[in-house]
């Protein structure tokens, strides 16, 4: 005997893959997966269309084609999710409305905590509306749970029947969640079910959600499986009660505004002067109120202030304040190499920097001056009348060459002037020649 082969449409890419769902009905059904577009040869081999939340419209063809499949005797499972239409861009309800069901825009919602993290997985008990569902489960009504995770509720009218709703535990409260309908004279069945996620891998297996999926499939394949009558006539279920989007209203500027009659042509006309003004209209009054309680008008007197200012308490300081020397300059400020070096290795290194121009003679000559201390003795025989002690020039050179040297450098450098290239240069002439006068006997 064949088994009965359950369609599970692909084509207009539908969010649910249902792959638990085939692992888990396998042995009962032929479930395959289809990616082609539908036709009315396809449509004639199998038993069960699902269409699992499709996110592309449907065509006039297809959907006469959808109608003419259940006129034959076929079976349509349509889920859906949260937002509806709107957030698939899909027209569903084209086809769902012809059998007094549509689902609507929203959201359903856990009132509270129930075991479920986030609250659009919301845990739904005393549900069931209609007692055979219960019956073909096995199962107590009040026992019967399910997990309906991102779902959407439904509006349901004749002939449809509402099957399973939100509750009391969630909100909306005892909202259609699950319908189904039998499609003209009854040859072929559809269900209507607001949540695609609830026989997705993911929930399947929790609570009693594989149980509603064998029910529902026991419904559109088994023509027996006839509805409690009472239950279907009067079903406890609540209306629908939109409520305005106060998110959306408070957006608009027009919602928190009053409207007001037009502007009059004379803007001026809208000004008014009298709310704010200082002026003497208020006098006549305040005297008639001294006459009134009787008491003396007389002319205001002028008080003359007294200020007391309190002055902080003055004491003379004993002591001179205690000033903090400023902190000595950092040892990485300086060079090491060049504050060390001798006056061989300084007059090298100025040699390194300079090139063979006339800017850079008189430089070298300057710096020269500098290491070999001239400078320090121009400026010790400009400051003071004695003649200040001088450094020699060479480590050769004796007592008498350095009074002579630092006697020069006064005899050069008086008047306080800066010396020179030229002076350095005559300096150190004078020495070498009075060093030379010196020391002539020595060398001979």
């Amino acid at each position: 005997m064949n088994k009965p082969l359950i369609l599970i449409n692909a084509f207009k890419r539908e969010l649910g893959a249902f792959k638990a769902f085939q692992r888990k009905f396998r042995t009962e059904y032929d479930i395959l997966t289809n990616r082609d577009p539908l036709s009315p040869q396809l449509l004639s081999q199998c038993s069960v269309l699902i269409l699992g939340a499709s996110r592309d419209k449907f065509t006039k063809a297809e959907g006469d084609m959808i109608f003419q499949f259940l006129k034959e005797g076929g079976n349509l499972m349509v889920l859906l999710s949260e937002g509806g239409e709107p957030k698939l861009g899909s027209n569903i309800n084209y086809i769902l409305e012809k059998f007094g069901m549509i689902v609507n825009p929203d959201s359903v919602v856990a009132s509270s905590y129930c075991g479920y993290l986030h609250p659009k997985e919301a845990l739904i008990t005393g549900g069931i509306l209609n007692r055979e569902v219960a019956r073909v489960a096995q199962k107590d009504a009040d026992k019967l749970s399910l997990i309906y995770p991102f779902g959407a509720t439904l509006d349901v009218q004749s002939p449809a029947i509402p099957i399973i709703s939100t509750g009391k535990q969630c909100f909306p409260m005892n909202r259609p969640i699950v319908a189904v309908a039998n499609c003209f004279e009854g040859k072929g069945r559809i269900a209507v079910i607001g949540s695609y996620q609830l026989f997705e891998d993911a929930y399947l297996v929790k609570e009693d959600n594989e149980l509603i999926a064998k029910v529902l499939l026991k419904y559109l394949l088994n023509p027996e499986f006839k509805l409690n009558q009472v239950d279907a006539e009067k079903p406890a279920v609540s209306d629908n009660h939109p409520v305005p989007d106060t998110l959306e209203l408070a957006s608009r500027m027009r919602g928190a505004l009053k409207d007001t009659e037009r502007a009059p042509l004379d803007y001026t006309a809208l000004f008014d002067t009298s709310l704010f003004k200082f002026d003497l209209t208020h006098i006549p009054s305040v005297l008639q109120l001294y006459k009134d309680l009787s008491l003396p008008h007389q002319p205001l007197s002028l008080v003359p202030p007294e200020f007391e200012v309190p002055y902080p308490p003055f004491q003379l300081a004993a002591y001179p304040p205690q000033l903090k020397d400023p902190p000595k300059p950092a040892l990485e400020l300086f060079d090491l190499e060049e504050e060390f070096a001798s006056e061989r290795e300084s007059l090298a290194q100025l040699t390194n920097k300079c090139s063979n121009t006339e800017e850079d003679l008189d430089s070298f000559i300057m710096g020269a001056g500098d290491i070999l201390g001239i400078t320090q003795l121009f400026a010790g025989a400009a400051g003071s009348s004695s003649t200040p002690a001088a450094s020699s020039l060479s480590s050769s050179h004796s007592s008498s060459s350095t009074s002579s040297a630092s006697a020069s450098a006064s005899n050069v450098g008086s008047g306080g002037i800066q010396p020179d290239a030229k002076k350095i240069l005559e300096f150190i002439l004078r020495n070498i020649i009075q060093f030379r006068c010196e020391n002539q006997s020595q060398l001979l």
